[in-house]
């Protein structure tokens, strides 16, 4: 069932998105500029725990509303346990070194599996695991399918499926 979702999407192998400067819900402190696709800072002054943003290899491109779009998953760790994983969304930029711009990000959740991004009808399509009522954050087992619709440059939940 999880596979349904993986349709055929725009090649866009040359996209460079290792240095793209990425604003996380999680880290407030300010949008993060990533070198070799991840952000390292101190999580607090004279601390060894360290605030982690990396991109994952969960990546889309494709046509939405008629403008050529990208839906990338990124992680955030802030130097506990939690591991935050966050839905960003790239647009096509002229004046961006790297061809792309983030404009927004939703936050996925804490400790959850993505399966698989996809373009489809106008949505971006997440197909992950999320936690159920009542189940620890180490083991999450509810699928869920989100559609998010592209307004503007914003990302907008508009359906979630569980499965």
């Amino acid at each position: 069932m999880l596979d349904r979702f993986n349709a055929k999407q725009v090649d866009v192998s040359a996209a460079n998105l290792e240095s793209i400067t990425f604003k996380s819900k999680v880290y407030q402190i300010g949008p993060v500029t990533l070198t070799q696709g991840e952000f390292r800072a101190s999580a607090a002054p004279d601390t060894v725990s360290e605030v982690v943003v990396k991109l994952t290899d969960k990546r889309v491109f494709g046509v939405v509303n008629g403008k050529m779009v990208g839906a990338v998953v990124a992680t955030t760790t802030l130097g506990g346990s939690g591991t935050f994983y966050e839905l960003a969304l790239l647009i096509e930029s002229v004046e961006s070194v790297q061809g792309w711009t983030n404009t927004d990000t939703v936050l996925l959740g804490d400790r959850v599996k993505v399966h698989s991004l996809a373009i489809e009808r106008d949505h971006i399509t997440v197909v992950m695991t999320t936690h159920g009522p009542q189940e620890p954050m180490c083991c999450p087992t509810l699928t869920v399918i989100k559609h998010f619709a592209v307004q503007g440059d914003r990302l907008v939940m508009v359906n979630k499926g569980i499965y």
